[in-house]
């Protein structure tokens, strides 16, 4: 993930490897930061001030789509279908595609710098999980609303611009610091989108899944799905990253969605408990979280294994 990320990063702050300006001038954050009236819109002074020691969380942006898109029920979407499992013989058959629709919110090059590092996660995808039923197509768009979805009607995981955007902006306001915020909020858009994959994979692998625990689900997917292989420091940062930012945005959705502090928590546990040096990053919430989990007495090691066989389980029929 990490040259991923690097990709993103470049293309949207030309000093984000340590050289160069520091203006991220590609994102048009105005038209980026501001939702029609019929989305539920983003505090973003709530996002940009960072919680004494946990970071509070928005659930909407992953899985609110807006109304010039196809509407998702996300319980719908992570609900197995009546018919009987695939035959797992053709996983070989259906692959995750890319469309970048036009956009007038990046510059073009670094549009089609993001469509190849999203070319390239699908690509890593593709070698490792078979589709058994349908293909994903992973949509870039200007939605017009701060958000994430998966469609499950079209299996479609629409990634609006606009949260990219916004994952920036948030990043950059918790360090004040351009290159290392343009770097969180990459981290932090890159989760959303593996959180989305986590609806994704619930729909196509007819994965079980409790009334109301649709997104505490695709929220261990998505993590697992950044640390099941060669952790890196990167996977671990992604998943706390992501876990900081939907924790900074308050939901209007509680009745499918964990609460803000609950989700940052989890999400941090997972992390902590794949990559115990975590611990060693010079972050003051994190450092916050690891002795509050001390304090606790809290063993994310179990917690992450839990959620990884889990996982594996789930995924076991259809890996290549």
């Amino acid at each position: 993930m990490k040259n991923v990320v690097l990709i993103i990063c470049f293309s949207l702050l030309t000093a984000c490897g340590g050289s160069g300006s520091s203006d991220p001038a590609p994102v048009d954050n105005d038209a980026a930061s501001t939702p029609p009236d019929n989305t539920a819109p983003v505090d973003n002074d709530a996002a940009s001030t960072p919680p004494d020691n946990t970071a509070p969380v928005d659930n909407d942006v992953a899985s609110t789509p807006p109304d010039n898109t196809a509407p998702v029920d996300n319980d719908v979407a992570s609900t197995p279908p009546d018919n009987t499992a695939p035959d797992n013989t053709i996983t070989d058959r259906f692959d995750f595609i890319v469309q970048s629709e036009p956009t007038n919110l990046l510059d073009s090059q670094v549009d089609v710098e993001l469509e190849g590092a999203f070319q390239r996660l699908a690509d890593e995808l593709n070698e490792t999980y078979g589709l058994p039923d349908r293909k994903v197509t992973i949509i870039l768009r200007d939605c017009g609303a701060i958000n994430a979805f998966y469609d499950a009607v079209n299996s479609e995981v629409i990634m609006c611009r606009e949260l990219l955007a916004d994952t920036v902006r948030w990043g950059i306001s918790q360090v004040l610091d351009d290159e290392l915020g343009t770097l969180y909020g990459v981290y932090a858009f890159l989760y959303t989108f593996s959180h989305e994959l986590g609806h994704t994979f619930v729909d196509h692998y007819n994965i079980p899944v409790s009334i109301g625990m649709s997104e505490q689900l695709a929220d261990e997917i998505g993590a697992i799905l950044m640390l099941r292989n060669d952790i890196t420091r990167e996977d671990a940062l992604a998943v706390f990253e992501g876990g900081a930012y939907l924790g900074s945005h308050p939901t209007a959705y509680l009745d499918i969605h964990p609460t803000p502090a609950n989700r940052y928590i989890d999400l941090f546990c997972l992390a902590y408990g794949a990559y115990p040096q975590l611990a060693n990053e010079d972050n003051v919430l994190i450092l916050a979280t690891v002795a509050e989990f001390a304090n606790q007495g809290r063993d994310c090691g179990p917690f992450y294994v839990s959620a990884l066989d889990a996982t594996e389980s789930y995924f076991a029929p259809y890996l290549k």
